[in-house]
């Protein structure tokens, strides 16, 4: 499977943004491993329309692009940041669903019904998310199709 930016690219994306100590410290090795997390957490999404071609290995490009968006590369290296932070998503899910905390008598309240949709979708960043969410399928349609 191919990342969707390579480390060169990443290096140029992260160059023009603040905050990115995470990244600008990791080792090479530790790039690429997230750049690898960060593609299937990308792949594991619904989205609109269908792969250019059918045996390609990752979701994008998608039919009628026959390049990847510059859109998901973006989302794509917003993911690797989030990864290389030390970000899991079942410590985000852990911490999200808490309403009240209270450190004195130590008490806490949780709600789990209410998990953000990015999180709920297992992606860290929500910055990613508020950019990946436009190229997705909506889960509450339905689709019909109909055989000739």
């Amino acid at each position: 499977m191919a990342n969707y930016n390579t480390t060169a690219e990443l290096d140029t994306f992260f160059a023009g943004r603040l905050n990115t100590t995470p990244y600008d410290n990791a080792m090479s090795g530790d790039k690429t491993k997230a750049a690898t997390q960060a593609t299937a957490i990308v792949d594991r999404l619904n989205y609109l329309g269908k792969r250019l071609v059918a045996t390609q290995d990752n979701e994008f490009p998608r039919d009628p692009d026959a390049s990847i968006p510059q859109d998901i590369k973006d989302a794509h290296a917003l993911i690797v940041l989030a990864l290389l932070d030390g970000r899991e998503i079942e410590a985000e899910r852990d911490q999200l669903d808490i309403v009240n905390q209270t450190f004195a008598n130590v008490k806490a309240s949780f709600n789990r019904a209410e998990l953000p949709p990015h999180i709920l979708a297992g992606v860290l960043s929500f910055e990613a998310w508020t950019i990946l969410k436009p190229y997705l399928r909506d889960q509450q349609a339905i689709q019909l199709l109909r055989a000739t």
